[in-house]
């Protein structure tokens, strides 16, 4: 897959030495010590997928979220800063958004089950983090119906 989806993300928090430090690729490095971090007024951001070749949002049936939420290089990073606590999505066989919660559980991924969706979610709720507002997201797979992950295992 990885040379045909396109990842779009909300504005990445952009550190003037290191450019790339905080961006959408950090999501989906398989290091947990990296993180996606957000740079938006309300702290809320989304994240959405499209197959390059056809432009649908609909890849494959995606059945679980894969996740480890925060910044999670160390524990104080993952408490200073904001957590995910629920996301969104839009589910192709009721034709609504339904709500998930996300457990504030620092350094191990946590299965969401994500019924009838594509490779997309926007984040709703935040656990508040204790010294900074910015919102983080270490790691993130999608699990299709045939059992694989689409960014590995």
């Amino acid at each position: 897959y990885n040379n045909r989806i396109e990842i779009k993300s909300t504005r990445p928090l952009i550190d003037k030495k290191r450019p790339l430090m905080y961006t959408i690729q950090n999501a989906f490095d398989g290091n947990p010590a990296t993180a996606y971090v957000e740079d938006t007024d309300d702290d809320l951001f989304s994240i959405s997928m499209n197959d390059v070749r056809t432009k649908d949002p609909k890849l494959e049936e995606v059945v679980k979220i894969k996740i480890i939420n925060g910044y999670s290089s160390s524990e104080n990073l993952y408490f200073h800063n904001n957590r995910i606590k629920s996301i969104s999505h839009y589910n192709w066989k009721t034709k609504v958004n339904d709500i998930l919660a996300v457990k504030d559980t620092p350094f191990i991924f946590q299965e969401i089950d994500y019924i009838s969706g594509a490779g997309n979610f926007e984040v709703k709720e935040l656990y508040k983090g204790s010294k900074y507002s910015d919102t983080c997201l270490a790691e993130l797979d999608f699990k299709l119906e045939t059992n694989e992950f689409l960014f590995g295992e």
